[in-house]
Order: C-alpha cells, then sequence, then structure tokens
C-alpha cells in the first residue's frame, strides 16, 4: 500500500517535469511582488486605512471613492477659459481654437491635469514619429543610423532626461533660452518650469520626444509590412510621392496608428515621473497628475492614506480601461 501511494505520487510529479518546473518559480514571484500588492490595494480601497495607525483601520465602503469625487485636487475644472482684453484679428478668426487651447492649457485638478498632459501629448506623439518614420525609411545605407540615433533616448531613464531637459530649460543658462537670445535677441527667454501657462507644455515637449524613437520603430515596422507589390502597383498607376502615402501607405498603416494612440494614451494617463522630478506637481498644482497625487496622498502628506490612495489608483485603472474599451470600440464600428 505504501508502494502504490509512493509511485501514484511519482505519477503526480511527472506532470510537473519539463517546461512547468520552469515557469512555477516565475510564477510565485509574480504572485509576491505583483499579483498580492494589486489584490491589496483593491481590498484597501474600501477601508480607511494610514500606514502608521493601523489600529484605526475600519470599513467605509465606498466611501473612499466618493471622497474622491468631492476632492477638488482631484475633480477641480477651470472650466471655458476665454481671451480677455481686446481681441487682435487672428482671436477673432480663430475665437474657438483660442478657447480651446486656453482652456486646455488652463490648470485644475490632477484629473483635469492629466487629462491636459494626455491632449497635448498623444497627437505629436502620433504625427511626429509618423513623419520620422517615413523619411528614416527613405534615408538607404543611413537608415539604421537614423534609426539607432532616433532611439537612444528611449533606452535612458524618464529621471535621467528629466535632470537633463531641467537644465535645458534652465532661466539663465538653459540651451532653450540661449537659442531664444541668439534669435530674438536682447533678455528673450522664459522661466519654463515655474511659469503656470508653460510648465504643461515644457513638460508635453520633453515627454513626446524622450518616446520618438519608441514610435518611430513601431511606424517602421507597420512600413516594412506593407506589400512592395502594392507600392509598385501604385507607382504603375501614378500614384507617387505624397498622394500614394495619403492613398496607399496610410490606409494601410491604420493598425500601426491606432496601437500608437493608444500606447500614447495610456502612457500619458499613468505619467509621473517627469512631473515628480522637474516640478513635483508645481507651480501651484498646475502639473499636478492623479499618479503624482496618488503618491503624495500615499507617501508625502505625513498620514500615509494607503486606503484612499488604493482607492484613487482603482479609479484611475478604471478610466484607462475605460478608455481603451471605448478605442477598441470605436475602431471596430469604423471597420
Amino acid at each position: 500500500m505504501v508502494e502504490e501511494q509512493r509511485i501514484s505520487g511519482r505519477h503526480a510529479w511527472r506532470g510537473l517535469d519539463g517546461p512547468y518546473a520552469f515557469v512555477i518559480p516565475a510564477i510565485i514571484i509574480f504572485g509576491m511582488f505583483a499579483l498580492y500588492p494589486i489584490l491589496r490595494s483593491f481590498y484597501l480601497s474600501f477601508f480607511h486605512y494610514e500606514f502608521l495607525r493601523p489600529e484605526e483601520m475600519r470599513w467605509l465602503g465606498l466611501g473612499n471613492y466618493r471622497e474622491i469625487l468631492g476632492d477638488e485636487r482631484i475633480m477641480g475644472w477651470p472650466g471655458l477659459v476665454r481671451p480677455e482684453g481686446p481681441l487682435s484679428v487672428w482671436e477673432i478668426v480663430f475665437y474657438p481654437f483660442v478657447v480651446l487651447w486656453l482652456t486646455v492649457n488652463s490648470p485644475g485638478g490632477a484629473f483635469w491635469n492629466t487629462i491636459r498632459f494626455t491632449l497635448m501629448y498623444v497627437p505629436p506623439a502620433i504625427i511626429l514619429p509618423l513623419i520620422l518614420a517615413v523619411l528614416v525609411e527613405r534615408a538607404g545605407r543611413l537608415s539604421t543610423l537614423f534609426r539607432t540615433l532616433n532611439f537612444i533616448p528611449i533606452v535612458v531613464s524618464v529621471a535621467v532626461i528629466s535632470i537633463i531637459w531641467m537644465w535645458i530649460y534652465h532661466p539663465e543658462y538653459g540651451v532653450a533660452n540661449t537659442l531664444l537670445r541668439a534669435f530674438l535677441g536682447g533678455e528673450a527667454g522664459y522661466t519654463w518650469l515655474s511659469d503656470r501657462s508653460l510648465a504643461m507644455p515644457a513638460i508635453v515637449i520633453m515627454a513626446v520626444w524622450h518616446g520618438l524613437g519608441f514610435n518611430m520603430l513601431l511606424y517602421l515596422v507597420g512600413l516594412q509590412r506593407i506589400p512592395t507589390e502594392i507600392a509598385e502597383a501604385a507607382r504603375v498607376d501614378g500614384a507617387t510621392g505624397f498622394k500614394a502615402f495619403t492613398t496607399i501607405t496610410l490606409p494601410l498603416l491604420k493598425p500601426t496608428i491606432f496601437l500608437v494612440g493608444l500606447l500614447a494614451a495610456i502612457g500619458a494617463l499613468k505619467v509621473f515621473g517627469q512631473m515628480f522630478i522637474m516640478t513635483q506637481g508645481g507651480p501651484g498644482d498646475s502639473t499636478l497628475s492623479v499618479v503624482l497625487y496618488l503618491y503624495n496622498v500615499a507617501f508625502s502628506y505625513g498620514r500615509f492614506r494607503f486606503g484612499y490612495a488604493s482607492a484613487i489608483a482603482w479609479s484611475l485603472a478604471a478610466f484607462i480601461f475605460l478608455v481603451t474599451l471605448v478605442a477598441f470600440r470605436l475602431t471596430r464600428e469604423r471597420r
């Protein structure tokens, strides 16, 4: 009987031979360092829980989520911002666009600031790498060199890139103001990261530059997947240059454009490192993102409100999931 149990035990473990034996340690590590914290944060989001006062932990239900809706530092919105004073001819002609830009560039709560960053970041993050990819593809023998040079910023951490750009934006010694003085003369220059109206666009410029190489590679992969027969047939039919790009290349790149746009939007909604290092959410909360506010609630405001911070994290995750779902639904309907 004992011998039969040993044999059956050997047969049970025999199924773990081969690839399963190598997967199990990774699953255990993933569960300890990823899955458990995720489930734990979801659990804590329904409690009043401060890390330094665990004995005061109590059930709130949806109380933390209701607090988010009433928190002005998250949900504050400036409303539609209209230009003041006498308007120039150009401001009158392009009045709707002026109102749109002033509204998008007006700071509010953390959620609105995150939406602002996303609206500013996603369009150039889609268009500029596409133009760059087309130029690199047509560079011939130099395409490999240009591809490598444009990809270098990706391998550098956000922290290092942010510090470099802080020096670029330095009011006195920065490259940005030095170039402005060279072209405009005099004492031209801006306090890029200290001005409420310039801090967010300045961070957006840095973020677009940092992600340019990665998005360019995605477009290059999409361009290489276009069959050469289609391009040759277009040339025979007289479609060359810009016409061939708009009628042949661009439609075939729609899946890649959707992928780049979706990844850019998800990354923008989770933005943290650039604002944490460059502005700490300032000036005056004008660059305070949801993730940065979450971090401050959990670690920087002295109370270590892990319950409320977990609720903010799960609310942001739900919003990102909703944005992704809507994007997939819209693209499916257009097909």
